[in-house]
């Protein structure tokens, strides 16, 4: 089930935040052979839009069933925020031992994707790569 969720080609570029939970099999099946980005972005605007989706998904599943907060004790912006600290924390205690790394701002993206492209060697159009950072997708 999980473990087929982390086969990729050759030079494939995931962007998926859900990745979070795989860490250990990341590291299992990838190890230090793989370029990996930590891709951030402003913490407060990251809380609010995981406050938009308070009443399910990972907001719940982390208020309710990791935190065991079942009455709504606690504030859902501070939820939201140790939710940020806790995810970020686990990230960077992954990289710290990887070779192969970028921590990437969305705040930054123009500068950061600029790195990202020479460390991994990328081919083709560079400006083009770049336009595509000015457009919303997703946008919550």
């Amino acid at each position: 089930m999980g473990v087929s969720r982390l086969f990729y080609p050759n030079n494939h570029i995931e962007a998926d935040n859900r990745l979070s939970w795989f860490l250990g099999r990341l590291d299992e099946q990838y190890g230090d052979n793989a370029f990996y980005v930590h891709l951030m972005r402003d913490k407060n605007k990251t809380a609010a839009s995981f406050i938009k989706r308070a009443d399910y998904g990972i907001m719940q599943a982390y208020q309710k069933g990791i935190l065991q907060d079942s009455d709504t004790l606690l504030n859902i912006n501070d939820i939201a925020l140790d939710y940020i600290d806790t995810v970020t924390e686990n990230i960077k205690h992954f990289l710290k031992d990887k070779t192969h790394k970028i921590n990437f701002r969305l705040e930054t993206a123009d500068k950061d994707f600029k790195i990202f492209w020479d460390e991994i060697n990328a081919k083709g159009d560079l400006a083009k790569a770049l336009h595509e950072w000015n457009i919303a997708y997703n946008a919550s």
